[in-house]
């Protein structure tokens, strides 16, 4: 089934949080999964990549990735261990977009 609007949105979500360069996309656009905004790069790097995405999706109260972004403030929660073992992160940082826009 296919809707033009939901199509619509997932291409708004997308294009701005592609430049979060996170593992949720790919490194080249041949795949199933949409292009980093920074091929090669692992995660975002600047509190101006988080604000970006803040700023393009008003509706986003946060951003809960698997890297500390440089100095900018988030809460910090570690996976119980029996948790770790689906995943291969333990540590997720949560960022406030009312923070940072």
């Amino acid at each position: 089934m296919f809707f033009a609007s939901t199509a619509a949105e997932y291409r708004r979500r997308t294009d701005a949080l592609a430049g979060l360069n996170t593992a949720d996309f790919a490194d080249d656009g041949s795949g199933l999964c949409a292009a980093k905004g920074t091929p090669g790069d692992d995660g975002p790097a600047t509190r101006e990549q988080l604000a970006a995405a803040c700023r393009a999706l008003p509706e986003l109260d946060a951003l809960v990735l698997t890297r500390k972004v440089g100095d900018v403030p988030s809460a910090e929660w570690r996976a119980p261990p029996r948790l770790r073992v689906r995943t291969r992160h333990d540590t997720f940082h949560k960022y406030r977009c009312s923070d940072l826009r």
